[in-house]
């Protein structure tokens, strides 16, 4: 029980005090909306819903949950001699502490648009534009600050609930841009985002400071090797003030089926988050549905007085509608 009671109270003063932490997901390419507005609407297909479920454990006890469900969408063209198109998308993430102790909602719309830059249609620019709003709630019930306990973890019910700020709330604005140029048998990827967004502040503090913009840079690559076989790269930069933080790493695929009309492909890959998180990944892909595993393990030699945390993460996608012409099935679609 004293280990749960540590975990509450550093865990709520990191969540209370460090207010402008940024959602981290280990599958970053499942969220890209999170990151850039210009990923709506890049699909192969005319729509698709993403989703990611990371869940972080220390003990037995669930102290982070984090859930994230996206949709995006091309908008019909009304005139067919136009291949310029407009990506629509929404995103909702819902950060909880402490099986809602304290959440963290966030509700994005994005829309971007897309020009194609040469005859063939495989290379477009897209210049995206968001807005998100970010609330925060509490399970006032569940908040026990540490003067409600004693020496011996009992509570005593004398702490005071006054600075918390009844219903806290933020709202942004976001833009980027993305160059993608989607071939037969190669994808490639790299934009530019700009994220005001911060998550609202949850106590009473006269000396309020913005965390300032963060500016994200990323790349993403696939392509087919050695016939049915595929190797993609995927690396993010990001910067917000004076911290930044990066995470890269590659993945392997092998088919999974004789027919050779068919897409599933099996990537098996590892990648790094600042060098101290590595991050074994293991995904499915086929024609149009996405689902992927991952496992963060923490490189840092843990003291007594580090909590490691046990984190893994789920993500699902589905395309659907049209097809987007024959080109190539990537995990990044």
């Amino acid at each position: 029980m004293k280990k749960f009671y540590i975990i509450l109270f550093s865990t709520l003063f990191y969540v209370l005090k460090l207010n402008a932490q940024d959602v981290t997901f280990s599958q970053p390419y499942n969220t890209s909306q999170l990151s850039n507005p210009a990923f709506v609407g890049t699909g192969m297909y005319n729509q698709r819903i993403k989703s990611e479920l990371r869940s972080q454990f220390f003990d037995g006890n669930n102290i982070f949950s984090t859930v994230a469900i996206g949709w995006d969408s091309k908008i019909s063209r009304k005139n067919s001699e136009v291949n310029n198109f407009m990506g629509i998308g929404v995103q909702v993430i819902s950060d909880r502490l402490m099986s809602g102790v304290i959440q963290n909602n966030y509700l994005t719309l994005n829309l971007a648009y897309h020009i194609f830059v040469d005859k063939n249609l495989n290379q477009n620019i897209a210049f995206g534009l968001g807005g998100s709003y970010a609330q925060t709630t509490f399970d006032r019930s569940k908040i026990f600050f540490g003067d409600q306990y004693n020496s011996a973890g009992g509570l005593t019910n004398t702490g005071s609930m006054e600075s918390l700020i009844a219903s806290p709330s933020s709202a942004a604005l976001n833009a980027g841009v993305l160059y993608t140029n989607h071939r037969e048998n190669s994808f490639l990827q790299a934009g530019v985002g700009v994220n005001f967004a911060n998550k609202p502040a949850v106590t009473y503090n006269y000396l309020k400071e913005s965390a300032g913009m963060k500016l994200s840079g990323l790349l993403n690559a696939e392509t087919q090797i050695f016939y049915d076989n595929t190797i993609l790269f995927h690396g993010e930069f990001i910067k917000r003030d004076s911290l930044s933080n990066y995470n890269y790493g590659i993945a392997f695929s092998f088919p999974i089926t004789n027919n050779w009309e068919q897409i599933k492909r099996l990537y098996i890959g590892c990648f790094t988050r600042d060098a101290e998180v590595y991050i074994p990944n293991v995904s499915i892909l086929s024609d149009k549905v996405a689902f992927g595993f991952s496992y963060d393990f923490d490189a840092k030699k843990a003291t007594s007085s580090q909590i490691i945390k046990n984190v893994f993460e789920i993500s699902f996608s589905k395309s659907f509608g049209y097809k987007r012409r024959q080109l190539f099935r990537t995990i990044f679609d």
